[in-house]
């Protein structure tokens, strides 16, 4: 099922929606493969800002539904992980780089941060949106609506208020972290990550 753009799998695995992200890429890939022939087509700069404006932002959408955020190891998780060699052939289309050139390196001279910190930044900036707004306060109390009628199938008692949302936490160290580092830009989070 298809919602705002966002297909949708009946285990909520994302299944569907990282074959419609797959096959959009594909097409936009072989598009940018086209406007960055080695002898007339796009400088560096531009191939890169077609990127990250058009490719990038296509594989980021919807990721405030769909993204976990990368854990402590490092390691990408869920789609990010999926996504990760859609944005490697991208970036070696962008820098003209062979297959054997290491990811991280074509992500330094490309100044392309890991997708994964891309979408770990983009949730960010989701959910310090919705901090601010009347709908987290609504998303909050039907949360615990829900929690309570589960705990209350469970046992016969009082069910205990809803801890807080793991991402919420997560987001609120992190902005605790920037703040404390004075960084305020995007950007500048994402460096920093």
């Amino acid at each position: 099922m298809r919602v705002l753009g966002i297909w949708l799998d009946p285990k909520l695995q994302w299944s569907a929606h990282f074959k419609t992200i797959q096959e959009k890429s594909n097409a936009q890939i072989g598009a940018l493969v086209r406007t960055t022939a080695s002898t007339w087509g796009a400088s560096f700069i531009r191939a890169r800002l077609v990127y990250s404006a058009v490719v990038r932002s296509a594989m980021g959408y919807g990721a405030a539904i769909w993204h976990s955020p990368t854990k402590p190891n490092g390691k990408p998780q869920g789609l990010a992980a999926k996504l990760q060699p859609l944005q490697n052939k991208c970036l070696r289309v962008v820098a003209g780089a062979y297959k054997a050139t290491p990811t991280r390196n074509l992500e330094v001279e490309t100044y392309t941060p890991p997708i994964d910190l891309y979408l770990d930044s983009r949730l960010a900036a989701f959910q310090s949106r919705l901090a601010h707004t009347e709908a987290d306060k609504i998303i909050q109390k039907a949360c615990s609506a829900i929690w309570s009628r589960i705990k209350g199938r469970r046992r016969k008692h009082k069910a205990t208020p809803i801890a807080q949302n793991r991402q919420q936490e997560w987001a609120r160290k992190r902005e605790e972290h920037f703040l404390a580092l004075g960084k305020t830009r995007e950007q500048q989070r994402v460096l920093v990550a």
